[in-house]
């Protein structure tokens, strides 16, 4: 049997149909773009919307270079905070240019499929889409990381290294970054041979510059965390927690918060707790003396727990993603294949449901031919009897 130019409703009823062999209905458009049927949306952590300004804490956070003492202090936090918020970017646009890539991906059938081996194809993609979309911003994670560590960038701040000068008779001048530091910073580039550049945010090691002017001496020396057990000349992994001073002057270990060699690696190694805790942002917020207050963040709008365990490493390697939501339409996959007509036989003979109606109909229709026929059979019996009977004593009485 044929069916013209059939509608949506009568494609769904006929695959419905178990009498039905399976309908070959050729598509006019073979290919179309999954984006015409298959819409994808994430949805974010909180920490990279809007509505969490990580640009006001940086600036809140990140003071003026002459102003720094102390690398654990939590003003330094502040590029910690553009480093998280670069990562909420780079993770967006990885996944829009995944969904991107996704969408021009062509779904070439020649025949309709069915609505079930539809949903089937196209959430086998999604999922694998899902699934390896994390992958490759993990790929340009690990090579953000190497290239800075190969690199041999020096922090300006300084996190793993401070500028050291003595003069003959060997007494430190300045064990921090100084503005004179930073207009030599072009001199020090020079004297690089191996394309080890400086940035103003952080490395873990570097060779030893020496420069002898005005009988001075000036070398980079490495920074040490954890009690001076870990170098950042030796190790790429030295963090330690991160320290704000409260108005009393005693230090106050932020929860969560750890400084290190690196801003990247220390923001990585670092977790959330603390903006997940109003009386924390409260106390960060007096310090700072600031006058905005920020919301904390909701624990029950993540999927990433606990959150005093969960790094940002972790959750950034899920592209900050907390869920997926998706639609697939399979009328607008209807729609696309533009069926002229839909071909397609009924075969009842080796069926069980037809079989049984049949059988059902026969007795039904013996029982009402039966009931028909048993009276009309009963009365030509009762007849013929009666005739017969009637020639038997006729002949009786002639004798």
């Amino acid at each position: 049997m044929t069916e013209h130019k059939p509608s949506l409703n009568v494609i769904l009823d006929l695959q419905e149909q178990a009498f039905i062999s399976p309908l070959q209905c050729p598509c006019s458009n073979m290919s179309a773009p999954l984006k015409n049927f298959v819409k994808l949306n994430p949805t974010y952590h909180e920490v990279c919307l809007d509505k969490f300004n990580l640009d006001y804490l940086f600036q809140q956070l990140t003071p003026h270079l002459a102003d720094v003492y102390y690398i654990n202090e939590f003003r330094q936090a502040g590029v910690l905070f553009k480093a998280l918020k670069s990562f909420c970017e780079l993770s967006k646009k990885t996944v829009n240019n995944a969904i991107h890539e996704f969408n021009e991906t062509q779904l070439v059938t020649e025949n309709l499929l069915s609505r079930d081996l539809f949903d089937s194809r196209v959430n086998s993609s999604v999922s694998y889409f899902i699934r390896v979309t994390p992958n490759h911003f993990l790929d340009l994670l690990m090579l953000i990381k190497e290239t800075t560590r190969a690199n041999q960038f020096i922090s300006l701040l300084p996190a793993n290294y401070r500028l050291v000068v003595r003069n003959n008779t060997g007494r430190v001048k300045s064990n921090s970054l100084s503005s004179n530091y930073i207009h030599s910073l072009e001199l020090i580039r020079g004297m690089y041979s191996n394309n080890v550049f400086i940035s103003a945010f952080g490395t873990n090691w570097s060779p030893v510059i020496r420069e002898v002017a005005h009988l001075a001496t000036i070398y980079m020396q490495p920074k040490r965390y954890n009690l001076s057990s870990c170098n950042c000349a030796t190790s790429k992994k030295c963090v330690e927690t991160m320290k704000l001073r409260l108005e009393s002057g005693s230090p106050w270990a932020v929860p969560g918060m750890l400084s290190g060699c690196l801003p990247l690696d220390s923001m990585l190694e670092s977790t959330l707790e603390c903006l997940y805790d109003q009386t924390c942002i409260d106390k960060i917020s007096d310090a700072l003396d600031s006058s905005i207050r920020y919301t904390p963040l909701i624990t029950d709008h993540t999927r990433f727990h606990p959150i005093n365990i969960m790094k940002l490493n972790n959750i950034t390697k899920q592209l900050f993603i907390e869920k997926w939501s998706e639609s697939v339409s399979f009328e607008a996959y209807f729609n696309a294949c533009h069926i002229d007509k839909c071909s397609y036989t009924i075969s009842k003979r080796f069926n069980i449901g037809y079989v049984s109606s049949t059988v059902i109909a026969f007795y039904g229709g013996l029982s009402v031919g039966l009931t028909l026929a048993i009276p009309l059979v009963f009365k030509i019996v009762q007849k013929c009897l009666l005739n017969r009977n009637t020639r038997r004593v006729v002949s009786i009485n002639t004798s």
